[in-house]
């Protein structure tokens, strides 16, 4: 989530390196903009008998005819599109039917007031405002304030005047150009030539729009490079944009176009969902005519803001948001945009007994042939895994792709784009001269140094960053299109961090072990584990509706599953059953013991038999059951020979579902870096399969043992920089291993699991356990032991630990769930648990007084001890995994 200029424009550069496409001008203005030809020439005709423009001369008036400073622009050109809108604004209701009133402003001099107070103070030029605000005169109110406050800008805590206050307090309430206004946003320049610098800031502009407006499912722009205009079109699948400039003198009609489409069009056309409205003192709103004047005073936050959404699978039962989880995604351009919130059903408001629900907005790539098959009509593939793994009516209430006014699935490439072919640019060729540019150059003034921390919120799914590349990452059949989708799930509950005790953890993780190894029995395999996606679920009877399955938690996010390609047929796959079918594939087996107990391994048979199916003959397989027995402790004698169910080996009587020839498809996929397996996070990556999963678990148990400091997100106190040779130690093995770049995380796993066994075991120890907060002591032994299981897993390929790897995980969380150690008592546990009923009750007093449910807190920190100076407690940069980096994949 971006909360500095600096930190919008790398964001801007990761859309842009990742897929911006432009089409042929005509037809993107024609299909873009669906205008009459009789309507354009209509509003060109009144334009040249209002004199706004000259015919014979090719120009419009007071714009200028040469390079001027860039400030010059604005007024002239608001002055022109504020021409067309007024001759809009005087067509009948049945040319224009449903457009939004509203008029162009030059907003430069101020950057729109955010009801996010974390976000970034960047300001666009001009912008096409919704017309409630009563903006007319806001250019001259502007101008005085500023020129008062000019010279003795400080911050609203220090500055001491009374009249002065006094202004400030004036400028935030009469000049409230909030960016839930915004229709679009404008970006000028004065040389022709800075093209791709104006687009770069224009996406800055719109990832904001569509951060704050989560009612949008894309957004359009213009650049203004002195007299060369370019539109754009912002959605989940990148930047869409003319391909040639216009030359706004000599090609006047195609201005028109582009500036009269926003006050004729309807919104949906625009960009807007005609499914979401705001929820405001009983009534449902649409966003863009919402009374902004009648607002709350002070800051707000757009998590505050309740929405009413319809569901196409539940017309008669439409959802009323009554506390938002998540809109990390909502900024987000090419990618799935997830957005979370805690729902009821609307004629469930007031009710004391009303079930909640969560619902989930993704964009998602539309299913490929390899999965048409496999769907059913209209299913989305969240829909179709759960119903695979039979587990659809234990936790999902709905499930389903959104729909037009006009009834068709929404999608990026056919709904949004018409359909449009388009071609695939690199920004990669950008003039030398740009590269001195600054996002924040003109903006900078504006700028806070001392921003609050924002609310916490839960996240049930992070952003979808992606890595940022010097050139076009470009798909063999160009850009992917993705479909609007929703989910409306049973399951409630909190992150993993939130965990009340040690035990609570361990069961959760466990409950979600189970889950994964359901999915993949079902033929489904997760492949983006994270701290997001496994959460702690409420107690039962705060559940919705019959959500039974698990205790404790469960594994949620199946947007970057994918389902089996074939069966496997591996070698392990007979029942270990007679004498006589033992000895079948173990020659002379009674000799065999007897040599082998000779040189001190004393085993059964039955370990014999097992060990060879699974590895192989010759020596492998008693390398095989040496390395297990010394790794485990395992203890042996002649009386007591090591049997398969000392090594927790149990036949494999099933085909296992194979994933490995599975081949990447068109367009960017992304996983969660931190928590990624060494085997995918690699240059080259193996194919995905189980264990590289479960040992995302064990990533996922080791950032929380070392980035917290007790139960209820009770964050560890790490100062940066760092004060004391602990925490420069901490916080060099936190960014080795979650918060550096994919080539540092790369190769700190790598040694954690590529290399020979006593190397990797000191360096576990060394770099990882020994830097675990105190509280998580008893927690070392389960870490280790689950190293063990997945080191021996990749060291044996066939064997049974990475055959078998759910069944010896979930054995070891089993029995670690009766160490005492886990319960022993902290301070945080009672505040824990009295937040989780507060966060119940709340909810419930939030739905019975139809109101949105209050923020949660941000997560507590470790208090230092006296003698301790702390200058900053910052977290991980994977703290609550919002903005945890993100891996290109293909899929």
């Amino acid at each position: 989530m971006a909360s500095r200029a600096s930190d919008v424009r790398k964001d801007v550069e990761r859309d842009l390196s990742n897929l911006y496409s432009v089409a042929d001008t005509d037809i993107f203005l024609e299909n873009i903009h669906p205008i009459a030809n009789t309507v354009i020439n209509d509003i060109m005709a009144q334009l040249e008998a209002n004199e706004v423009y000259n015919k014979t001369s090719e120009r419009w008036r007071d714009f200028p005819d040469k390079i001027t400073p860039e400030q010059n622009l604005y007024p002239a050109f608001c002055a022109i599109a504020n021409a067309i809108n007024d001759i809009v604004d005087k067509y009948d209701e049945s040319k224009r039917p449903g457009s939004i009133r509203g008029r162009w402003v030059n907003c430069s001099a101020k950057s729109p007031k955010s009801w996010d107070d974390f976000a970034a103070l960047i300001r666009p030029d001009m912008a096409f405002v919704s017309h409630p605000t009563h903006v007319k005169d806001l250019n001259k109110v502007l101008k005085n304030l500023h020129q008062t406050l000019s010279g003795h800008r400080v911050t609203r805590g220090q500055a001491k005047q009374a009249d002065l206050q006094q202004k400030a307090a004036d400028e935030d309430r009469d000049l409230s150009i909030w960016w839930l206004q915004m229709i679009n946003a404008v970006e000028c320049k004065n040389n022709p030539a800075d093209i791709q610098e104006a687009l770069r800031q224009l996406c800055g502009y719109v990832r904001q729009i569509l951060r704050e407006q989560v009612d949008r499912r894309f957004a359009l722009g213009l650049t203004l490079c002195f007299d060369q205009l370019n539109v754009y079109l912002f959605d989940r699948s990148g930047v869409f944009g003319t391909k040639t400039s216009i030359d706004i003198n000599k090609d006047p009609k195609k201005l028109i176009r582009a500036i009269a489409a926003y006050s004729m069009l309807p919104p949906e056309n625009l960009g807007w969902d005609p499914t979401m409205q705001r929820y405001y003192r009983g009534r449902a709103i649409h966003s863009y005519k919402f009374p902004w004047e009648n607002s709350p005073e002070g800051k707000e936050s757009i998590y505050r803001i309740q929405w009413v959404i319809q569901m196409g699978s539940k017309p008669e039962e439409p959802f009323v948001t009554i506390r938002t989880l998540s809109l990390i995604g909502a900024e987000i351009m090419c990618g799935r945009a997830t957005l979370v919130w805690e729902v009821v059903r609307s004629r469930d408001l007031g009710r004391d007994d009303a079930e909640v629900f969560v619902l989930k907005q993704s964009w998602q790539r539309l299913p490929g042939k390899d999965l048409n098959d496999l769907l059913k009509k209209g299913e989305t593939f969240e829909s179709f895994a759960h119903r695979k793994a039979d587990l659809y009516e234990d936790r999902i209430y709905a499930a389903e792709y959104v729909s037009s006014l006009l009834g068709k699935t929404v999608t990026t490439l056919g709904t949004i784009r018409k359909n449009i072919v388009g071609e695939l640019i690199s920004m990669a060729q950008v003039q030398s001269q740009q590269t001195t540019s600054n996002l924040g150059s003109k903006r900078d003034r504006d700028q806070s140094e001392n921003k609050p921390r924002p609310a916490e919120h839960f996240s049930y799914k992070e952003s979808l960053d992606v890595e940022s590349l010097s050139k076009l990452v470009i798909g063999k059949s160009g850009v992917v299109s993705r479909a609007q989708t929703r989910l409306l799930m049973k399951t409630r509950g909190w992150p993993l961090k939130y965990f009340k005790h040690l035990l609570e953890l361990i069961c959760v993780i466990y409950d979600a072990v189970e889950d994964h190894e359901r999915y993949l029995k079902a033929g489904i395999l997760h492949r983006d584990l994270s701290g997001g996606n496994v959460i702690i679920l409420m107690s039962r009877e705060h559940r919705a509706l019959d959500s039974s399955l698990r205790e404790y938690g469960h594994l949620i996010d199946l947007d970057h599953a994918r389902p089996e390609v074939q069966v496997a047929n591996h070698e392990v796959k007979d029942t270990v059953g007679s004498s006589a079918q033992m000895t079948s594939s173990v020659p002379n087996i009674d000799q065999a013991i007897q040599f082998y107990a000779s040189e001190g391994n004393y085993i059964t048979a039955a370990t014999l038999e097992m060990a060879t199916k699974a590895v192989g003959s010759g020596t492998k397989k008693i390398h095989y059951i040496e390395a297990l027995t010394d790794r485990f402790s395992l203890t042996m004698s002649p009386d007591k020979p090591l049997t398969p169910d000392d090594f927790h080996w149990v036949p494999i009587t099933a085909m296992r579902p194979k994933f490995s020839n599975h081949k990447a498809g068109d367009g960017l996929r992304t996983g969660t870096y931190p928590f990624m397996s060494h085997a995918i996070i690699k240059p080259q990556p193996d194919p995905h399969e189980a264990i590289h999963d479960i040992e995302s678990f064990w990533w996922i148990l080791v950032h929380l043992a070392m980035t917290r400091a007790g139960p209820g997100g009770l964050r560890r106190l790490i100062t940066k920089p760092p004060e004391t040779d602990e925490d420069l130690i901490i916080s060099q093995q936190i960014y080795n291993y979650f918060d550096g770049p994919p080539g540092t995380l790369s190769a700190s796993k790598a040694a954690v699991f590529s290399v020979g066994y006593e190397k990797a075991l000191r360096t576990v120890e060394n770099n990882l356990l020994a830097n675990f907060h105190s509280y998580f002591e008893p927690l070392k032994g389960i870490i280790l032991k689950w190293w063990k299981i997945l080191y021996s897993g990749y060291e044996f390929s066939t064997g049974y630990e990475r055959l078998n790897i759910h069944h010896h995980v979930l054995t070891m969380l089993k029995e670690a769930m009766a160490d005492p150690a886990l319960t022993r008592p902290h301070a945080q546990m009672e505040v824990e648990e009295n937040r989780r009923i507060s966060y119940y009750e709340e909810a419930k007093k939030a739905i019975t007084e139809k109101r949105i449910a209050e923020d949660l807190t941000a997560s507590p920190v470790a208090i230092p001890s006296p003698n301790r100076r702390v200058s900053r407690v910052p977290a991980s940069d994977t703290d609550s995994s919002p903005s945890a980096p993100k891996r290109i994949r293909r899929r």
